[in-house]
């Protein structure tokens, strides 16, 4: 426990650090929330300035997490946005939920569609093109994508998923804000296995001016 959270010091900052709440720091030291450790330090190694990040929480619902919308956003969407503009999801968990939220009080449709990015369709996750329809006393709707769940190890990968008008089949007519596009990034969560050297020994003579050395995993 001590391990992790001097990690999780380190990591932040002391001044970070200190204005942590008491509950901030016990979610850090749960044992179930090995996610929520994980991605909160590559979210605090993005960061570049001295302001106090939002505290990353896991849905433990759906096992992934929704980053809070703390960016200024130069256009925010009138009608329909996603609740978060980027959600992180275990390999494992077999799919992410993305919340999309009605700002008008008619109903309205349109559709949800992924786009590849270092995530590829079919091989990362399952297309989606997807038309919703929102009834006028609907506020929110949840959009399930189907993660690949292989056994091959593979650094993080994103795709992205735009809300598009409900008469088109690609991402040309987007609508309109900042908001109505969201990124999507999967952490592996398979063994990438151990790396050796393939002998315990090797002799080399003073004369050879490379050495090779073999290693296996």
């Amino acid at each position: 426990m001590r391990d992790i959270v001097s990690s999780y010091k380190m990591v932040m900052g002391e001044e970070a650090y200190n204005q942590a709440t008491f509950e901030e720091l016990m979610d850090v030291i749960k044992e179930g929330n090995q996610l929520e450790r994980l991605v909160y330090r590559k979210a605090v190694a993005k960061q570049t300035t001295l302001s106090r990040k939002a505290f990353v929480k896991v849905e433990s619902l759906h096992g992934q997490v929704e980053e809070a919308i703390t960016q200024k956003l130069k256009i925010r969407s009138k009608t329909v946005s996603f609740k978060s503009l980027h959600y992180t999801v275990v390999e494992g968990t077999g799919k992410v939920i993305l919340t999309v939220q009605k700002k008008q009080e008619e109903a309205i449709q349109f559709r949800v569609i992924t786009f590849d990015d270092t995530a590829i369709a079919g091989k990362d996750y399952q297309m989606t093109n997807e038309l919703v329809t929102m009834k006028a006393v609907e506020q929110e709707r949840e959009v399930a994508i189907n993660i690949v769940d292989d056994e091959n190890w593979e650094p993080d990968k994103d795709f992205q998923v735009r809300l598009c008008a409900a008469n088109t089949n690609d991402g040309a007519a987007q609508l309109d804000g900042d908001d109505t596009q969201t990124k999507v990034t999967i952490i592996d969560n398979d063994n990438p296995g151990t790396l050796g050297f393939a002998e315990r020994n090797m002799i080399v003579r003073p004369r050879d001016e490379i050495c090779s050395v073999e290693l296996e995993r």
